[in-house]
């Protein structure tokens, strides 16, 4: 994986954290090739689909997590937990 970033990421952005490339290339292009890379390097198929990004979470630390992802999550969350099947929204 580490061999795929720094395949993908330009070296000036992997040492200049507030580059633009950070803030000009959308996450889900950028995760997009980086599991279509990943997975070709090894043979395998991409097991990683847009809609399983989310539990890439799973695998940073608390601390590791950003606040606004934090707070995206947990606005999510709690919308999820007040959701209702359309066939008890008349009861």
């Amino acid at each position: 994986m580490q061999e795929c970033l720094h395949d993908l990421i330009p070296p000036i952005a992997l040492t200049d954290r507030s580059h633009h490339w950070w803030w000009d290339v959308p996450a889900g292009k950028f995760l997009e090739d980086l599991f279509r890379e990943y997975f070709r390097r090894r043979g395998l198929p991409n097991l990683m689909n847009k809609s399983d990004y989310h539990e890439i979470v799973n695998y940073l630390s608390p601390e590791r997590v950003p606040e606004e992802v934090r707070q995206k999550l947990d606005a999510i969350q709690e919308v999820a937990e007040r959701a209702r099947p359309v066939s008890d929204a008349d009861n």
